[in-house]
């Protein structure tokens, strides 16, 4: 529990947009606890520990995730992380594009275009702003 604190913590620190997180224990609080140990403590820290993964890797496979899933709020808030953490702008482009694929062969498209250059621009005002 206390590795999937930690975990989401450091994830969220780097998008100013806190409130996402919370956003699930708003509509699920029941959920909250075993999603905080299995998700972000077992699954997420848990890449971590194993060595195979860095901080920006598994971040990227979160924001993933989220965009294949469609959910374009979340999204822009991982794919800020996602840079924050270290990825190149370019790559997390290029997984938003794939992901964007995915989600219109799904018959689901997105219902936003996720412009991650000019997340990212954000992302710097943001940084050099606080």
């Amino acid at each position: 529990m206390n590795e999937g604190k930690a975990m989401a913590a450091q994830i969220y620190q780097k998008v100013n947009n806190p409130e996402v997180r919370e956003l699930l224990a708003i509509g699920f609080p029941e959920m909250r606890p075993s999603m905080t140990a299995l998700i972000w403590g077992f699954n997420i820290a848990g890449a971590k520990t194993t060595g195979l993964w860095r901080d920006e890797q598994i971040e990227l496979l979160v924001a993933t995730a989220v965009m294949a899933g469609g959910a374009t709020r979340q999204s822009r808030s991982h794919i800020k992380a996602s840079v924050a953490m270290g990825n190149k702008v370019e790559a997390v482009a290029k997984v938003a594009e794939l992901a964007a694929q995915f989600t219109n062969w799904t018959g689901v498209p997105l219902p936003n275009v996720l412009d991650v250059h000019g997340l990212a621009k954000e992302l710097a005002k943001e940084t050099t702003s606080v």
